[in-house]
């Protein structure tokens, strides 16, 4: 069973029971219950470590922390345009992550990407790079991840998206830059744009896992 007070201000102790105990675990039970009825608080065990995750994780930002033994446990739950999940009491808790997700099944082509992140970390119709070098330019910071810097991107159905950015996204990519860059690069996309009719090469998959995971150690691919 388990106990969650979103109001109390004050620490609030979640605990889970797996099943019936004995006489001496049900006594020490109810003893804990009037310490804490009492204004006592009570420390946590490992075994009371609960995860705390969105049933539906598509497109929602939330926050996920790892609880130390010893330490006590709050959890404070908030329907804003996120579900935020954070631990809190004892000056040894770990920091806590943000976790901004993706699903996959939503990109079926590079502009699907740049969407997809977008409203997953700013929202509907948010902003999140409309090209690879302004992704890599949000990446750095200041266009709504944490100031800490400490944030993932977890691209679920990763293998699905694989599948649309492949090479076909790629070639498609690739004639409109050849059509939109500069004279003095064209020799290169055009290049580029043979390899990835022969399906040699990197494919859009491939641009975007390097840029924000290999680059920016920010990918989690689920």
């Amino acid at each position: 069973m388990l106990i969650f007070c979103l109001a109390n201000p004050r620490p609030v102790v979640i605990s889970q029971s797996t099943g019936p105990t004995s006489d001496g675990a049900t006594a020490e039970r109810e003893a804990r219950a009037q310490r804490q009825r009492g204004g006592d608080e009570e420390e946590a065990s490992p075994q009371d470590a609960v995860a705390v995750r969105p049933a539906d994780g598509s497109g929602i930002r939330y926050r996920e922390g790892v609880l130390s033994a010893g330490l006590g446990l709050t959890v404070c739950l908030r329907r804003l345009p996120k579900l935020v999940a954070a631990t809190y009491d004892g000056a040894d808790t770990q920091p806590v992550t943000t976790v901004y997700v993706i699903d996959g099944m939503l990109v079926t082509s590079l502009e699907d990407f740049y969407r997809v992140l977008g409203e997953a970390i700013t929202g509907p119709g948010g902003y999140f790079g409309g090209n690879l070098d302004a992704l890599d330019g949000c990446l750095r910071g200041g266009f709504g991840t944490p100031d800490d810097d400490d944030f993932v991107i977890e691209w679920r159905d990763h293998a699905i998206s694989r599948q649309h950015l492949g090479y076909p996204e790629t070639v498609r990519q690739l004639e409109l830059r050849l059509r939109r860059c500069h004279p003095s690069n064209r020799e290169c996309v055009a290049a580029e744009l043979e390899e990835a009719r022969a399906e040699r090469g990197p494919t859009v998959f491939d641009w975007l896992v390097e840029i924000v995971g290999t680059y920016h150690r920010k990918l989690r691919l689920a």
